[in-house]
């Protein structure tokens, strides 16, 4: 016989303690006393084939799991590659992961200024999207989407922290209150 436990994001539940956190995921060891890191596949991939490996966080408070922050850096041919890959993440997001999205926007980086921009993410392509990845890999924008689900929120962003051409990717996952 086995009992099935239905989880809030991934294989895990919100409270889980370090301990089970690291028996349930074999690959992740205790960074200090608050986080542990593995590698993984990642599950919102547009090639489910093969996966490309990111690293995730596991935040603890009180030995009880409050987050969990996947992050990866990743390089496109194209500027709109960059734009792609957050809105296959957000279908699959929706699609598979039972999340919807919230809203979307960017942020504009620069000389004192910040401006929020709001987009429909979903329905940018052709020179829409890849004026807007252009963008995002020269560092002049960073991009974030908000979802939720009924277990967590999910926030995912993309910016440029340095090296040209290549676009960090966070995605951070929470509980709800």
């Amino acid at each position: 016989n086995y009992t099935v436990e239905t989880c809030d994001v991934f294989s895990s539940k919100w409270g889980d303690s370090m301990e089970k956190t690291i028996e349930v995921y074999p690959q992740t060891s205790k960074e200090d006393e608050t986080q542990c890191l593995g590698a993984f596949p990642d599950p919102f991939a547009w090639n489910t084939f093969y996966p490309e490996n990111i690293n995730r966080l596991f935040h603890f408070e009180k030995n009880r799991l409050t987050e969990i922050t996947d992050f990866f850096t990743y390089t496109s041919g194209k500027a709109g590659g960059y734009i792609y890959k957050l809105q296959s993440a957000c279908l699959d997001a929706e699609e598979s992961h039972g999340f919807t999205v919230v809203r979307s926007y960017y942020l504009s980086v620069g000389e004192g200024t910040s401006s929020t921009t709001e987009i429909n993410l979903s329905n940018l392509s052709g020179e829409e999207r890849d004026a807007l990845g252009a963008r995002l890999a020269e560092g002049d924008i960073t991009l974030t989407v908000e979802l939720t689900s009924a277990t967590c929120d999910l926030r995912m962003n993309a910016g440029r922290e340095e090296n040209q051409g290549e676009v960090d990717y966070m995605r951070t996952f929470t509980s709800k209150p």
